[in-house]
């Protein structure tokens, strides 16, 4: 898959290629600076006729670009979420507990996405009211965020807290995610593994587009159990 914001480099891997068909997910520039390359990467190329991410999911451009080689748009797949692979239930290991993925992508403009560290603080003195136990999942690109906010709650807080981020395996990740009574999180990978469960969810735009990059759990609309909270829309 090669997108319009490619780096040369990338495109000169595949410039001495030859292709029957070039498949684009949506977001590709094949009029963009790169198109004589991409041009000559096959004969056919599959494009999206009429991108709208302000009406639509990604998921449905996506599927929109399938149709037109045949390929059945209701067919959707997800993994198959894994029942207490290590040995726990988790329900009852941590009873009533929320978890939160503070994180996103790493790169400058990803980066962005990401709710104020302060603010995560204050929410976690909040819910620590609520929950017994508050849980941290991430990768290692998330830790140092992490443990910026542990270490800057009160001890009540604290004692509440469970830090998991960088220690667990995707699917272990998805399975406490299932258990939890709450899940928080920005636009992030985590977010959208965290959709293919049945966790009430609370996702957290910034730059991002809600109907184009919002949790995808059904072929049509947003469950009841998901909310969205934007700049405009504070909770």
């Amino acid at each position: 898959t090669i997108t319009g914001s490619a780096i040369p480099e990338d495109l000169n891997v595949l410039k001495n290629k030859n292709f029957d068909i070039a498949i684009y997910p949506p977001v590709t520039a094949i009029n963009g600076p790169n198109n004589d390359i991409l041009r000559r990467l096959a004969k056919i190329h599959i494009t999206h006729p009429n991108v709208n991410y302000a009406y639509k999911h990604e998921v449905i451009h996506n599927m929109e670009v399938m149709a037109q080689l045949g390929v059945n748009q209701r067919n959707i797949l997800y993994p198959k979420i894994q029942k207490n692979i290590d040995g726990f239930n988790y329900k009852n290991l941590y009873k009533k507990y929320v978890v939160i993925h503070v994180g996103s992508s790493n790169s400058p403009f990803m980066r962005k996405k990401r709710w104020p560290l302060t603010y995560w603080k204050y929410l976690c003195e909040k819910i620590s009211n609520i929950y017994d136990n508050i849980l941290f999942v991430g990768g290692k690109d998330d830790l140092d965020d992490t443990c910026n906010i542990i270490k800057n709650v009160s001890k009540n807080t604290n004692d509440k807290i469970i830090n998991l981020v960088n220690k667990k395996e995707i699917m272990e990740v998805m399975e406490i995610i299932n258990s939890a009574n709450l899940f928080i999180s920005n636009d992030s990978g985590i977010m959208h593994l965290a959709a293919m469960t049945s966790v009430t969810m609370i996702s957290i735009f910034g730059p991002t587009t809600p109907s184009k990059n919002r949790p995808w759990r059904d072929t049509y609309d947003l469950d009841k159990k998901t909310i969205i909270l934007t700049p405009n829309r504070v909770a």
